[in-house]
Order: structure tokens, then sequence, then C-alpha cells
């Protein structure tokens, strides 16, 4: 690590794999920061010794709910929260609060950030516009068909030259076989040295690749090696990374997770690298449905919107300076989710505690749950009647439809079309 070692950070978050890796905190920030989460998440004898005799010491601290929520509704703006585990963002939220402390949150964004995408318009082919049919034109040579036609197959095979014109007289007839005769021996020595001719090339363009293959073994260009392994780390770094002491930060969190270093970045958060450095440029992800190709920059989207099935990729994107737009689709193959169109589903199941119906569309409707009405809202003998209308009195926290989550009350009130009691007139 080369960074200048009276160059340091006022506070430094770190994760799991700053410890993991052995990084010298020390030399980055004057205050390490981290929560117990992350020291739990540490299984291996090796960091763990070096966890008890620590040079230097680690502040433990909790993020508030506040900076919680907001960096969870964030990263699911990203198209992240998949992706990151709750102690990963109990680890963005402890940076955030601390970044709000040292710095402010004049630079924190609220939205990630969007960029423009230039598409050429371009004229619409005859093919593409619908309701006509074009009847493709067939090309007709014009060129016919000599009278002798000279056919190459191999040097075994034997050479046939076919006469169209027919002739009258038996003297033409005998006159036309003769001439057969010659263009067929003709033709035959030509085979021969066209063969031959090929033969001398391929043997010469062998000899030329077998040349040019040891002299690239020759040649250490391309690969790498222990004399150029600085040289090649130092060009993959000047892009996205850059030292601490060009950058005016106070504080940064130090991960090698990509989603959390994407949320942290595009929040304006900053992030170090294990080697110390600045990283600054954050990837950017769309969905990308594999039914109908259609595209989504809404992160939160479970459902396409275009056709309405579960079929949405998360790809990742890059686009160019002039604005053109280039899909990273992962190399290893993705098995795409099929349920419910394979095998015949379960047949949905009433009642309020039911939590295992599928959900296959977007527009499927899920029936409203609500808590069971308490059967002795009118026993005067309740020991808890007249506290019935107390803010201090006893709530409904222990029935499994309050655990499911069937607490939610309806701004609208009574249901008007629940069933009535009914009752006689007299």
């Amino acid at each position: 690590m080369d960074q200048d070692s009276s160059f340091k950070l006022s506070c430094i978050v770190a994760d799991s794999a700053a410890f993991i890796r052995n990084v010298d905190l020390q030399s980055l920030g004057k205050r390490i920061f981290t929560i117990g989460e992350v020291i739990d998440e540490i299984r291996d004898c090796a960091t763990k010794q070096r966890l008890s005799v620590l040079p230097y010491e680690i502040e433990f601290r909790e993020p508030s709910s506040e900076c919680l929520k907001f960096v969870s509704e964030f990263s699911k703006k990203t198209g992240d929260f998949k992706s990151l585990s709750a102690v990963d963002l109990r680890v963005i939220a402890l940076t955030y609060q601390l970044e709000k402390e040292f710095c402010g949150v004049d630079h924190i964004r609220s939205e990630p950030t969007k960029k423009c995408v230039v598409v050429p318009k371009g004229k619409l082919s005859d093919k593409e516009i619908s309701g006509f049919f074009i009847e493709k034109k067939v090309k007709v040579s014009g060129k016919k068909n000599d009278v002798n036609c000279k056919i190459l197959t191999s040097a075994n095979n034997s050479i046939n030259v076919n006469n169209d014109q027919n002739f009258n007289s038996q003297s033409d007839n005998d006159q036309n076989d003769d001439d057969q005769n010659d263009n067929g021996e003709s033709i035959e020595d030509q085979s021969e040295e066209f063969i031959k001719n090929q033969n001398n090339c391929f043997e010469d363009e062998f000899v030329e690749n077998a040349e040019d293959d040891n002299n690239n073994d020759d040649d250490d260009s391309g690969w790498i090696t222990p004399r150029n392994i600085e040289k090649i780390k130092e060009k993959m770094d000047n892009g996205d990374e850059v030292r601490l002491e060009d950058a005016n930060i106070k504080c940064a969190c130090l991960t090698t997770d990509f989603a959390m270093q994407n949320v942290m970045i595009q929040m304006g958060l900053h992030v170090v690298s294990v080697n110390g450095m600045l990283i600054r440029h954050a990837r950017n992800y769309i969905q990308k449905c594999y039914g109908c190709y259609k595209e989504t920059h809404n992160m939160e989207e479970t459902f396409c919107p275009s056709c309405g099935n579960k079929t949405l990729l998360k790809v990742s994107v890059t686009i160019d300076s002039d604005g053109t737009v280039q899909y990273h689709y992962p190399k290893r193959g993705r098995n795409f989710n099929i349920r419910g169109t394979k095998f015949s589903i379960p047949i949905p199941k009433s009642g309020r505690h039911n939590t295992d119906n599928v959900v296959l569309c977007a527009d499927q409707h899920i029936k409203t749950d609500r808590l069971p009405k308490r059967r002795d809202k009118i026993n005067p003998l309740d020991p808890d009647y007249e506290a019935r209308v107390s803010p201090f009195s006893i709530n409904d926290t222990t029935s499994r439809a309050f655990i499911v989550g069937a607490h939610v009350k309806n701004s609208r009130g009574r249901n008007p079309n629940e069933a009535k009691k009914k009752s006689r007139k007299k």
C-alpha cells in the first residue's frame, strides 16, 4: 500500500472484507467504525486471532432506524436490494449516518442518477410496415449455360462435358464427339495443374503459420508476468480509482461487495478499495424481459409492465460517449423461472393464515386480510371493558393474524360488500 502516512480519513467504516484481507485500517483512517454483526460473520481462525491483537481500537455503533429506512428505499430503486443482506444494509446505513455527522447531507442524492440514451431515428423499411407484404424480386442471371461446361470435382472423379445442341446430320454428331473428347482431355490437364497449385499454396501457408506460432511463443506480449504486473495494475486502476490524497473526503466505507459499492456511489457516499484507493464509478442496471424483450428502468418491478409475466432479468448496462447502449449478459446460462408453466399449481386455499398461494401475474387479485373481531367487546364483566377507549388499552399483538401482518386497518372504514345480519321486522 503506497498511501502517504500523514494523510488519514476522519473515519472509515469497515466491512468484513477489510478484516479478512488484513487491510491496514490504521493507516487509512483516524477512527474505525463497524457493527457487531460484521465481527460475527468472521469464522476463520487466522482472522479471529488478528482481531484479538489489533493495534488500534474499533468503535461499534448501531445505525438509526431513519438511516436504515432511507438506505433500504434507495437500494430498491437501484435494483440491488435483493443482493444485499441485512448486515450489508446496516453497514451502508452506518456509513450514511457518519457522513451526515462529519460532512452533512447536501451532496447526498435521494434518487439514483439515470443517463440519457440517444436512440437514432431511422426510416421504417417496407418490411417493418404492418399490413403490407412485398414479394421479393427474383434475380435472373443474364448468362446462359455454355455449350461446354467445365466441372471440377476432384482428382479421382472423371469430368463429363455435355452438349445441349441437337444436330440432324450424323457427321455433325461425330465431329461433336471428337470435340468433346478433346475438351475433356484439356480439362483433365487443367484440373491436375489446379490441384497441384492448391497443394503448394496450402503447404506454404502451413509453414508460415507454424513460423508465426513459434514467434508468438517467444513473445510475452498479452501475458501477465511478474515484470509487467505492476504496469497492468496501474492501467486498470487509473480509470476507476483515485488516490485518497487527491480526493477531498472525510468519511468512507471499505468493502468489496459490488452491490454495496453500487448503492453507496449512487447515493454520493465514498467507497475505498482494499488497496486504499477511492472508487469512483458504479454499475448501472436495467430489467429486461426475456419473454417479450422489453426493457424497464424501474428496478422495483417484479412483473414485466409490457407482457405482465414474471420474466424480468437484471442486466448490466454501459452507455458510450456517443449514446449507444451495450448490454452485458452473464457468461453462465441462467435457469429461468418456469414456475406455473410446467406443472399444475396447487388450488388457492382460503383462510387468513394461508401464505402459500402463488402470485403469477401483476393483476392477480389478492384477498385483504384483517384481524379477528374481539369477542369480549360487549362483555361488561371483562376487566378491561372500561379501558377500551383508553390509549393504554391492551392491543392484539400475540395472535397469528397480527404476526403475519394483517394488522393494517382500512382507511375507507367498513366494507360495504360485507354480509349484514338479518333482522326480523316487527
